[in-house]
């Protein structure tokens, strides 16, 4: 009978091995991508929005490799974000403000980013369509948030009156000249 203890003892061992080299290997997949992420939205994550005083783009990664629990976020100054992270099962788990910035993806399957941290895909499942496994470049999902945060800048322009515009732009000129008017942060 002891046998039988033992042999399940190291089948549970095992598995739950098997599950934290998963989860390892996934949370290097999210930071890899941070990386990544870094390098395509420099511009946004070195730019203060002057009205709000927030850069125009965070990228976080949050939570501890160590304990297994990891998620790396995107959030743009007027509140778009997406979540990435791995569940205690090791599969990816992923959230966005507004849902529609995921629109078309079920779950995320894996994520690869090339060596060179110059190309970022990932493998999904398309809504509705249950075991099929699609390829994506993670430009997709940037440009969503991209977007959102274009339209929104561009939305509280249209509510400011055209002449405050015009007067605006000759004082951001006339700063600029005399070499003020920085809002990069390094």
């Amino acid at each position: 009978m002891a046998s039988a203890y033992q042999r399940g003892f190291s089948r549970i061992t095992a598995a739950r091995q098997h599950l934290v080299d998963v989860r390892a290997a996934r949370m290097e997949q999210l930071l890899r991508l941070r990386t990544y992420l870094r390098g395509e939205l420099a511009d946004f994550t070195q730019t203060v929005d002057p009205i709000t005083g927030v850069r125009l783009a965070e990228i976080l990664a949050e939570g501890s490799k160590t304990n297994g629990d990891l998620s790396l976020a995107v959030t743009f100054f007027e509140g778009s974000n997406v979540r990435f992270a791995v569940d205690r099962r090791g599969r990816f788990v992923c959230t966005a403000t507004p849902a529609d910035v995921l629109d078309g993806i079920a779950r995320i399957l894996d994520i690869r980013v090339r060596g060179d941290v110059a190309r970022a895909e990932f493998d999904y499942e398309p809504e509705g369509e249950s075991g099929t496994r699609r390829t994506a470049n993670f430009d997709s999902i940037v440009e969503r948030l991209v977007e959102r945060a274009a339209l929104a800048a561009e939305a509280d322009l249209d509510r400011v009156p055209e002449r405050h515009v015009a007067f605006s732009a000759q004082l951001a000129e006339a700063a600029r000249a005399r070499g003020g008017l920085g809002f990069s942060v390094g």
